[in-house]
């Protein structure tokens, strides 16, 4: 799967297995491993979590 965020693709392996936000950063672990997101407003980052655990 994959997100487009900011005109840059982010492409996640599931199953995604942790997930950790703090303010607009968002830090997963995927099949593939750790990946980090830095997001520019909470809608954001609400949004991007939405898909990633909805998906």
């Amino acid at each position: 799967m994959s997100y487009q965020y900011n005109g840059q693709e982010l492409h996640v392996a599931p199953p995604v297995e942790n997930v950790s936000v703090n303010n607009n950063k968002v830090i997963f672990t995927d099949h593939n491993g750790a990946k980090a997101l830095k997001l520019n407003s909470s809608v954001d980052t609400h949004k991007f979590l939405d898909w990633l655990l909805n998906s």
